[in-house]
């Protein structure tokens, strides 16, 4: 009879299929908010180094600080325009 061919077939794949290889990587941890230096192109009225971050995971640049406001008809009021870095993160998660 084949009873034990058949009872060892069904035993072995019983046994492989709980073997299945797990493609799950850990995900991979990476700092999301990059100061930029003052010196890199910023100059002349940015009130500190790491005033403005660069969100890796979007490419936008963000303003670490979100109440500071610049005045009006200054060479730097375009930073009033710049998005807050927690502004970036609430509408794009990890």
């Amino acid at each position: 009879m084949n009873f034990p061919k058949t009872l060892t077939a069904l035993a072995i794949s019983v046994v492989m299929t709980g073997c299945a290889p797990q493609n799950t990587a850990p995900p991979t941890h990476y700092q999301r908010f990059v100061p930029i230096p003052t010196g890199s192109f910023f100059v002349a009225g940015i009130p500190w180094h790491g005033y403005f971050a660069l969100d890796t995971k979007t490419g936008t640049l963000c303003r670490t600080i979100k109440f500071k406001v610049f005045p009006k008809e200054s060479s730097v009021e375009w930073a009033n325009d710049v998005p807050s870095c927690n502004d970036v993160l609430a509408a794009d998660k990890d």
